[in-house]
């Protein structure tokens, strides 16, 4: 009886030892599984966006490229571009082609105000996101809409009207009181609020407009040639030309044309965007303003898109985002901007930056703390950031 009991005594006792062993490799199985799941989550799922855009040669375009491929590789998103298409039709094709090859979202810089919708249409019919760089909605129907629209995610843009009143200012200090001023076709919100800020400036008599040229809706570089030989060989005034665009390779022909035409030292000039040659023309004394370094919009409204794409969206609406010019306006400024901001070697923000300025790797992040970090992209925020 006794030998019974203890036989089914230490039956009793190895089967615990069992259930022990059980659980503990259960356990171990479990934690290995958590672990693998975390490491499997250590980035966000592949995606991939598609930008419209003017082109990437010119050297706002080549900065919004080099800006977003490094802001893709950060986020595990593969950045497609299609450049080159000027008017509604074509960019409305751009999307159609986009959505054929199958991204996950677009980001946006539409040429025309009135063609924002068709092109948002394609996405809405695909149901992937849309977002957008450089441009805001004038017309106020079309931006109710768009506003309220299920994938329209918002914009990125700057004060415009402030930046050409504010352009025209520094032209006129810098002896450019006689103007040459060289506008986009209309239709376009951001150049017709910067052409209203500059208009501005003349009424109120900060310098004198003394002639205008309108660039055809699909400009080359060509057209700010003939614009600029027309004001220096006809307007013998003339001491100064603005432009509401640069891009194109429309600025760096511009100031080509000044030095064929022997004009150095007579005609000033400043203009929005960076042109390639922008230091050698701040050392001969031909440019004397910019308006420039907001390739950075391309990275807000991308982070905007890569938080939805992500499923973590920033908001349940459309987000607006106010950006900042940063302006040069000497030769040391050039400098500092070459190093500091246009440098194929930096980037503005690094990728563990911009990581946390998504809720996958920061979950408290906000679009109030997107619009804080926007809000500081100026010029001494940037040297302060690099002597760090």
């Amino acid at each position: 009886m006794g030998t019974r009991i203890e036989k089914e005594g230490g039956n009793e006792m190895r089967r615990a030892k069992g259930s022990v062993l059980l659980v503990v490799a259960g356990m171990m199985f479990l934690a290995w599984g958590a672990s693998s799941q975390k490491a499997s989550a250590a980035e966000p799922a592949k995606k991939k966006v598609g930008v419209i855009i003017w082109g990437t040669e010119d050297g706002l375009g080549s900065s919004v490229k080099r800006m977003l491929e490094y802001a893709g590789s950060a986020l595990n998103i593969e950045v497609q571009f299609k450049t080159g298409d000027y008017d509604t039709e074509a960019q409305v094709k751009a999307a159609e082609n986009f959505v054929a090859a199958g991204v996950d979202g677009i980001l946006c810089v539409p040429l025309i105000d009135s063609g924002i919708p068709k092109i948002y249409k394609v996405a809405e019919q695909a149901k992937i996101p849309y977002v957008q760089a450089f441009r805001r909605i004038d017309d106020k129907k079309n931006a109710a809409q768009l506003l309220a629209a299920p994938y329209f995610l918002g914009y990125t843009v700057e004060n415009e009207e402030l930046a050409g009143y504010d352009l025209l200012k520094i032209l006129a200090k810098a002896g450019g009181t006689k103007v040459g001023a060289v506008y986009n076709s209309p239709g376009s919100s951001f150049a017709d609020r910067r052409k209203s800020g500059i208009e501005k400036g003349f009424v109120s008599g900060v310098a004198k407009k003394v002639s205008e040229f309108t660039l055809p809706l699909s400009p080359t570089s060509e057209a700010w040639v003939e614009s600029t030989n027309n004001f220096i060989n006809t307007f013998k005034e003339l001491n100064g030309i603005i432009m509401t665009s640069g891009s194109v390779g429309g600025a760096e022909g511009a100031i080509a044309t000044i030095v064929k035409n022997k004009a150095v030292g007579r005609v000033k000039m400043v203009t929005f965007d960076q042109p390639a040659n922008s230091n050698e023309a701040f050392e001969k004394g031909i440019l004397v303003g910019l308006a420039t370094g907001i390739y950075t919009d391309s990275l807000f409204s991308f982070v905007v898109l890569a938080n939805k794409l992500q499923g973590n969206p920033l908001s349940p609406k459309a987000i607006t985002i106010s950006a900042n010019y940063i302006y040069v306006t000497n030769i040391q400024e050039a400098a500092d901007y070459a190093k500091y901001v246009d440098n194929p070697a930096t980037y503005p923000y690094t990728k563990e930056e911009i990581q946390k300025m998504t809720k996958f790797y920061n979950p408290s992040f906000t679009a109030d703390d997107l619009q804080k970090i926007a809000s500081k992209w100026t010029m001494s925020d940037v040297l302060a950031r690099a002597k760090k």
